[in-house]
């Protein structure tokens, strides 16, 4: 019975530890369950926050340092952009323009213009096909700069000599050729000169058969020209010898010599594409004129005055920048003034003349051919 009653007793007592024990498992049980229910599952404190999270000290949730959890990074998006915390987006401020993207460029059907310098006005006015044309004003155009002007010719010479004195009155009309060059070291300045000579010509004697004469016409000198719009201007300062020659056998004529510098000023003014008109004046205001023996030797006067006036009109026609033909019309006037008493008397009337004048007018007709290069 003693046995049996330490038995229970015994038996009690590990009953009630086992119950205590029971007690306090279902407590740490039921605390664990509801540590488990209270922790928000994506709280940063389970999460892998990079940097910062690792940077934070442990000891701070000591509840998660221990065994039973197992911190897994959350994994982002692969279009999630995670901003940084050191590097924050930068604010746009009121102060900075808005810068936008170029527009882009549209290629036009036009050919592209190069405009050279100029200092005149342009206007750039758009045709109907869209184009673009440039407008200006006038620019005058450069010289060609030609090496040089040739020019060849035939021509139909009159001249007509009137004086008191017979022997210095005389016509001679005849055929003629003319020559012409010039040498552009420039295209303003050149050097030429000119050549017009008569073949079958004749003059009238008084009382007497014809005689054989000729008339000869030199030239050289220097040449400006000057360019503008549509036409261009040149002067030139040539020193002139003509020449009135006769046959030995003329007894009633005499030959005669003027010389000297002539000073020119022509004008070329363009009419089209093809054409142009020329105009020329001339003047010799001293001459060295003198009278020569032929058959018979005469002065007119102790001493002479001369000079000469002249004009000229051209038309050219121009095939291409070194072929052209032209036809011209010249005309010239030659006046001697003689003092003091001729050296011999008139065969026509038998008188003496004093202080004899001569006019002696010429004039000339020229079909040509010019070419340059």
């Amino acid at each position: 019975m003693r046995f049996s009653y330490f038995s229970q007793m015994r038996l009690s007592k590990s009953a009630t530890v086992l119950f205590v024990s029971a007690i306090f498992i279902f407590a740490g049980s039921s605390s664990t369950v509801f540590a488990q229910a209270t922790i928000d599952p994506s709280s940063a404190l389970l999460l892998n926050g990079g940097a910062s999270n690792e940077s934070r000290t442990r000891t701070a949730e000591p509840r998660l340092d221990s065994g039973r959890y197992i911190i897994r990074p959350r994994l982002q998006p692969a279009t999630e952009k995670i901003p940084s915390e050191k590097t924050p987006a930068p604010r746009k401020t009121p102060s900075e323009p808005t810068v936008s993207a170029p527009a882009a460029v549209v290629p036009t059907t036009a050919p592209a213009v190069i405009l050279a310098p100029t200092s005149a006005p342009v206007v750039l006015v758009p045709n109907e096909e869209g184009t673009v044309v440039l407008d200006e004003a006038p620019v005058i155009p450069a010289l060609p700069h030609r090496l040089i002007d040739v020019s060849v010719g035939t021509a139909y010479v009159y001249q007509a000599s009137d004086s008191s004195y017979s022997y210095r009155s005389s016509t001679i009309a005849a055929p003629a050729y003319a020559l012409g060059a010039k040498v552009w070291l420039s295209s303003q300045f050149a050097i030429g000169a000119r050549y017009l000579s008569t073949f079958g010509g004749h003059v009238q004697a008084s009382g007497a058969s014809d005689v054989a004469a000729s008339l000869t016409e030199a030239a050289y000198g220097i040449y400006l020209r000057r360019a503008f719009a549509n036409s261009n201007l040149t002067f030139g300062i040539e020193f002139q010898d003509s020449n009135l020659g006769l046959a030995s056998e003329a007894t009633t004529k005499v030959k005669t010599k003027s010389s000297g510098i002539r000073f020119g000023l022509e004008g070329e003014f363009q009419s089209g594409e093809s054409s142009s008109w020329a105009i020329g004046f001339a003047a010799s205001p001293k001459l060295q004129h003198e009278e020569l023996a032929a058959a018979t030797q005469v002065q007119s006067g102790a001493e002479v005055n001369a000079y000469s006036l002249e004009a000229s009109i051209e038309r050219r026609w121009k095939f291409d920048s070194a072929n052209a033909l032209f036809i011209r019309l010249e005309h010239k006037v030659e006046r001697d003034l003689f003092t003091g008493p001729a050296s011999g008397a008139d065969p026509i009337g038998g008188a003496t003349p004093n202080g004899v004048a001569v006019t002696a007018g010429k004039t000339l007709i020229q079909f040509g051919y010019n070419w340059g290069n």
